[in-house]
């Protein structure tokens, strides 16, 4: 019951990539991008399912 809809990456240099709806069945969401450096980034929920109390993530992986 807890679903994520929508959110965004965000980097040091405050660049921002969006993204949509995460799938529900443990599969993951990959997301291609330009190629930066960065010392940090931030993952943001921006919005959820209705009756979603306690969104998060399990794992976050990041590749060059």
């Amino acid at each position: 019951t807890e679903h994520i809809l929508s959110g965004r990456i965000v980097f040091d240099d405050g660049s921002e990539e969006p993204f949509g709806e995460l799938p529900t069945n443990g599969k993951s969401l990959f997301m291609r991008f330009r190629a930066r450096t960065t010392r940090w980034l931030r993952v943001e929920i921006l919005t959820v399912s209705p009756g979603t109390g306690h969104p998060g993530f399990a794992e976050i992986s990041v590749f060059k």
